[in-house]
């Protein structure tokens, strides 16, 4: 369980800056997101018929010349981690609103913040208390944390069910 603890405290998500600054054909995005996102993803759930489907429900734009740009990536890993939380329809309104309280780039590098303090204080609590819910916060800021707390909980117990008996 030690290497589980540190894999995961030790997670980073890459920051918007971080992201591939040339756009992506949607097989080197999955290839990208597939990588990034092992940690958390057993089934393999990222597919190029996932991410059609997103686009052709309006969940993402539609790529530009069949290529995606970081303004994609940073939706979908939003999408991908968060997919097993709600239904997509719903994960699709609350990322729209997020764009019209913050620029994309503040969002999407916010949202990473709170997934790493999540895992963290999931994994290891004594060292990386909780933080609180205050409501005297943005409701924005309090949807974040609670998304990014319950996805680092689920990960937690996927990970203590698939422990060796």
């Amino acid at each position: 369980m030690k290497t589980l603890t540190e894999q995961m405290i030790q997670y980073r998500f890459p920051r918007w800056d971080e992201l591939p600054q040339l756009d992506l054909y949607i097989d080197q995005v999955v290839i990208y997101l597939q990588d990034r996102l092992a940690p958390f993803d057993k089934e393999g759930s990222v597919t190029p018929t996932m991410i059609n489907n997103y686009v052709k429900q309006k969940i993402v734009s539609p790529p530009t010349k069949k290529k995606y740009s970081r303004e994609h990536l940073a939706c979908f890993f939003v999408i991908f981690t968060m997919k097993r939380l709600m239904n997509i329809s719903t994960l699709g309104t609350i990322i729209t609103h997020m764009r019209t309280i913050y620029q994309t780039e503040n969002a999407y590098n916010l949202f990473c913040e709170e997934m790493e303090y999540a895992l963290k204080s999931t994994f290891e609590p004594k060292k990386f208390p909780p933080r609180a819910y205050d409501t005297s916060e943005q409701a924005e800021l309090s949807l974040i944390r609670s998304m990014t707390a319950t996805f680092a909980h689920m990960v937690l117990t996927d990970k203590l069910i698939s422990l060796p008996k």
